[in-house]
Formats: structure tokens, sequence, C-alpha cells
């Protein structure tokens, strides 16, 4: 309730469509916690997703097969400077031993450069979603979704399971311009639904 109660508060701050001196909010209600954007300045140093990935531990997780934490993404965009930053923190953890599996949407450049680079674990798993299934030069079909999955160890946590989604593309105008929201769901049963 005390959730819900705050994207209310958030929609009719929208709806009412005029300009806030300070948007950014922050809410959080027992697993849960939820990011409002835009936040003007906003740096790797105070982005949840940056954060999360900073916090994860590759060996030592008491959930997994062989203990290897698993980071699983399914990003529509991301590009630019910060988009590039967050492929080279999944590099990054598949080169210290997590398992990272990343389904692509509508990525830049330097992203799918950063993410296919052979790794001494093979690399990042990668798959693109993007079909033109009737052959016009049109794209028909790829996903929209942005979301990242961790299970396996996160800080002193062995045993995380923990979703990231929402609106926000992993992109720098997501947070520092556009009205985007980010939420962390920290359940076995969140997990289990969004990696289903």
């Amino acid at each position: 309730p005390d959730l819900s109660q705050s994207f209310n508060a958030i929609f009719a701050q929208l709806a009412a469509d005029k300009r806030v001196k300070a948007p950014f909010r922050r809410y959080a209600s027992g697993p849960y916690t939820a990011w409002f954007f835009p936040r003007p300045g906003a740096h790797r140093f105070n982005d949840p997703v940056y954060r999360a990935l900073q916090s994860v531990k590759c060996r030592g997780a008491k959930n997994t097969p062989g203990g290897r934490t698993i980071v699983q993404v399914k990003m529509f965009t991301w590009n630019g400077n910060r988009g590039l930053t967050l492929a080279r923190e999944l590099y990054k953890l598949d080169q210290a031993g997590c398992r990272v599996e990343v389904i692509l949407g509508a990525p830049g450049a330097g992203a799918v450069r950063e993410v296919r680079r052979p790794g001494r674990n093979g690399g990042i798993g990668v798959w693109d979603s993007r079909r033109d299934r009737n052959f016009d030069g049109e794209l028909d079909l790829y996903t929209h979704m942005k979301m990242m999955s961790i299970k396996g160890r996160m800080g002193k946590n062995r045993k995380a399971k923990t979703v990231y989604t929402g609106s926000a593309n992993w992109t720098q105008d997501a947070y520092t311009v556009g009205d985007e929201m980010v939420i962390r769901l920290n359940t076995g049963r969140a997990w289990r639904q969004y990696n289903r």
C-alpha cells in the first residue's frame, strides 16, 4: 500500500503537467524500492543499476550451480556513456567468473562491441531479439523490455534474488531528462516470474 500511494503521488504530479524544481524521488517499502527520474546531474555513483553491478561478487553464491552469480539483462536501448559504462561492468563481471547473459533490443554500437568481446569464461551469452520476419528491411520484432536480474552474491548476501525493471533505458537521458522509473524487487517470487 505504501508503494502504491507513492506511485499515485507521482502520477498526480505528472498529470498536472508542470515542471517540478526537484523531480527525483526514491521510495522504499519492504523488499521494494522505486526511483523516479529525472535526476539532473545524475552520474554513475548514484545510478541504482551501476551500484547494483558494483555490489555483485561472482564467486561464493549459495543459491547457484557452482556458486557463480548469474546476471541476466534484457534491455531495449543502451547507448552513450552510461550504456557503455554498464556494458563494461557486465564484461568485468563475466571476466571475474559471473555467468552473464544479455538479450539485446536496440543497443548502441559501443555496448554491442563490449558485450560481444571474447572473454576468459567464454564471454557474455548474447542473443539479439531483433527480427525482420517478412524481409522488407524493417524490424517487425524486438524486445522493448528493460530488466536486469541477479541471483547469487550481492555484497554480504550470498543468496540474493533481485530484479531491476521499469521504464528507464540504459541511457543518460533516461536518468537526467526523462520521466522514467526503476523499481527493485528483492523477492525470489519476482525473480522467478521475470526470468520465466
